[in-house]
């Protein structure tokens, strides 16, 4: 995986997370603005991300399993709050990976505003 990813390469609803929670955190971007973001792509360890609930919606283990041995999009991280990502931290658990490719939000915002899925652990991260 390259280190860097733009966000008009990351998929669909990984964008409007993203413009969503740039948004309600007042971090106001135009869509060109938005287009040439560019993103450091933070490889975590595995084990920083807890054990989470996995099937909390209509998402259930098959969704999940699709995942397993295809390239993932990186998981949306803010310092150590845990955004979004869970079915492919399980997937990439399932493929016995050691790190997580990550975006980290806390360059463009101070903290989610919303309850996060989980804290990553304390550790190297």
């Amino acid at each position: 995986m390259r280190n860097i990813c733009y966000y008009s390469e990351l998929p669909e609803d990984l964008q409007v997370l993203i413009s969503d929670v740039l948004e309600s955190s007042n971090c106001m971007l135009d869509d060109q603005e938005l287009d040439s973001l560019k993103f450091q792509i933070k490889m975590v360890p595995i084990d920083v991300f807890p054990e989470v609930p996995m099937w909390t919606d209509y998402r259930d283990e098959s969704y999940a399993d699709a995942m397993v041995g295809e390239p993932l999009p990186p998981v949306i991280i803010c310092k150590r709050q845990w955004i979004d990502g869970r079915h492919r931290v399980w997937a990439l658990r399932k493929m016995k990976a050691t790190h997580v490719p990550c975006i980290d939000l806390s360059n463009l915002i101070a903290f989610y505003p919303y309850p996060a899925i989980a804290f990553l652990k304390q550790g190297k991260q």
